[in-house]
């Protein structure tokens, strides 16, 4: 069995369906690669590559965003 046979059952499992059963004789599991292919695509179109593993020094951390200046809010006081 191939890795991306074994990530498409554990995603129709995921799901609660079998992954044999069959849809106009195709299994489930095959179905469900479309799923995993448009999943992927949509990763990659962010910029988070799903092919290989993340790093520490992929994930920006907040800190060191930079963070928009805010005004104080404009309080009013009522005697």
């Amino acid at each position: 069995m191939k890795s991306y046979e074994v990530l498409a059952r554990r995603y129709c499992a995921f799901l609660g369906e079998d992954p044999d059963e069959e849809i106009e004789g195709l299994p489930i599991w095959k179905i469900a690669l479309a799923d995993l292919e448009a999943a992927i695509n949509a990763l990659e179109t962010f910029g988070v590559s799903a092919r290989a593993p993340m790093t520490d020094e992929n994930i920006p951390l907040l800190e060191e965003q930079s963070k928009p200046e805010r005004s104080p809010p404009n309080l009013r006081c009522v005697a």
